[in-house]
């Protein structure tokens, strides 16, 4: 939520600047990405990245490499409002997330809708 509050804020900043006619420069020729990672990337692993995420995007990209052990493995990438995530936690959390509705749905088959009376 804090995210959104700056970038909104961020934008109604531009806003009034630019109704005053006070200008404001926007360098749109460039994406940033922020890559997490466990370890750091190689360079040759970020212009890799760079040229993949530049024809994701359409534009230059300044990566920047953020060191976070809390994702376990892969990558999370932020580009610009996309959010790729290959990262081993996301893909644990997607596991843990379909093994409870596979069982909810086994539950909910296995028990039929039953009426409750209640018993003065």
């Amino acid at each position: 939520m804090e995210k959104w509050r700056a970038k909104i804020a961020r934008e109604y900043g531009q806003i009034v600047k630019s109704h005053r006619g006070i200008t404001v420069k926007i360098d749109q020729s460039k994406v940033k990405a922020k890559v997490k990672t466990v370890v750091p990337i190689d360079e040759e692993t970020q212009e890799k990245l760079c040229g993949i995420l530049k024809q994701l995007a359409g534009k230059e990209v300044e990566l920047t490499n953020i060191i976070d052990p809390s994702i376990l493995g892969g990558m999370l990438i932020h580009l610009g409002d996309i959010v790729i995530d290959m990262s081993l936690s996301g893909r644990l959390a997607d596991l843990e997330n379909r093994i409870h509705a596979e069982i909810s749905r086994q539950f909910d088959r296995a028990v039929p809708d039953v009426e409750y009376q209640q018993v003065v």
